[in-house]
């Protein structure tokens, strides 16, 4: 049971590039919309609010979460071009 709630739903480390799907990519990007929305409804029901903050605070998961994608994307990007010329 505890292997099952510390994997990653994208697979092991080896295969994790190889594994991810559409599917899957918006399964991580609903997940934190949902949480997103959960947050600020539950801001929204103890204190008194302005809709801007709480669109804010129900869309910065999903900003989180893509800021990371992209910077693990530019940081494997140029750990490739550092070490492919060592490969050839």
């Amino acid at each position: 049971m505890q292997d099952l709630v510390f994997s990653s739903i994208l697979g092991t480390a080896e295969s994790t590039a190889a594994s991810v799907t559409a599917a899957s990519f918006l399964a991580c990007c609903a997940t934190s919309i949902i949480l997103g929305l959960a947050c600020a409804l539950i801001y929204r029901y103890k204190t008194s609010y302005s809709k801007s903050f709480v669109v804010t605070l129900a869309l910065l998961p999903l900003i989180v979460q893509m800021v990371i994608i992209a910077s693990l994307v530019i940081i494997v990007d140029q750990l490739l071009k550092a070490y492919a010329f060592s490969l050839s």
